[in-house]
């Protein structure tokens, strides 16, 4: 080692400091401070396992009975029934309300016959509302076995008459 160098190396033959040399003190307050430290991480993980529990419930209330779908008002609607608006929405078997997604429902009942557009909405915590406006027929045509077939604007075949 050279003279100059100012770093110090511990010697290899004298053991560290044993817990007979350190102040009872000392000792004391880094056993409080490990304690402390002990109680903290659990109270976090206490909080965190309640707001965990809390949330969960809140999710399973939510996707109860309680908040299912149980009435449809269908407004404008003169060809369809009820339950065909209800099925092509699927909103049939009463879905939690928080599962409803209005646009996948409202382009399900675009997919019927005589439905030119449909809005639907909700209303907590219970009910589903859905206005139709109908397609009115444009065209009769010759259908295929000497039948005749109503037609909208755009094409669409609404009813074999």
């Amino acid at each position: 080692m050279n003279p100059t160098d100012t770093r110090m190396r511990p010697a290899r033959d004298v053991p560290p400091h044993s817990q007979e040399d350190i102040d009872p003190r000392i000792s004391a307050r880094r056993t409080e401070v490990a304690r402390e430290q002990s109680r903290r991480r659990l109270r976090l993980v206490g909080i965190g396992v309640v707001v965990l529990v809390v949330l969960f419930g809140i999710w399973s209330l939510l996707h109860s009975s309680l908040f299912s779908v149980r009435s449809v008002t269908v407004v404008g609607a003169t060809h369809e029934t009820t339950a065909q608006i209800e099925a092509a929405g699927g909103l049939a078997h009463h879905p939690p309300l928080l599962d409803v997604n209005t646009g996948a429902a409202a382009r399900g009942i675009e997919r019927l016959p005589w439905v030119r557009t449909a809005w639907v909405t909700v209303h907590w915590p219970d009910g589903v509302e859905v206005v139709v406006s109908p397609q009115t027929p444009k065209l009769v045509m010759v259908a295929a076995g000497g039948k005749w077939a109503e037609l909208s604007a755009t094409g669409r075949g609404l009813a074999d008459v």
